[in-house]
């Protein structure tokens, strides 16, 4: 089922991963108005090799963010 006239629920550049866990992988491109939406995502695996691969659109999930190390530090500097 093609969700063309929809926004997708994620974008190129968001920070994906699947629900089962594994690394945290970028959106490269959406695929939403074929049959069956799909991304294409790229993440580097523990060897620090660059991977890419095709997602089913439902199988990803937004990433949480993460902490700005500035903003922490700050955080940090107004406890003190």
């Amino acid at each position: 089922m093609a969700t063309s006239g929809y926004p997708p629920p994620v974008k190129a550049g968001d920070r994906v991963r699947l629900p089962s866990g594994g690394a945290v992988m970028t959106v490269e491109r959406v695929f939403d108005w074929v049959e069956n939406p799909f991304v294409r995502c790229v993440w580097m695996d523990a060897w620090s090799r660059v991977s890419r691969g095709p997602f089913d659109l439902a199988a990803v999930e937004l990433a949480p963010e993460k902490p700005d190390p500035s903003s922490e530090a700050l955080a940090k500097e107004d406890t003190s």
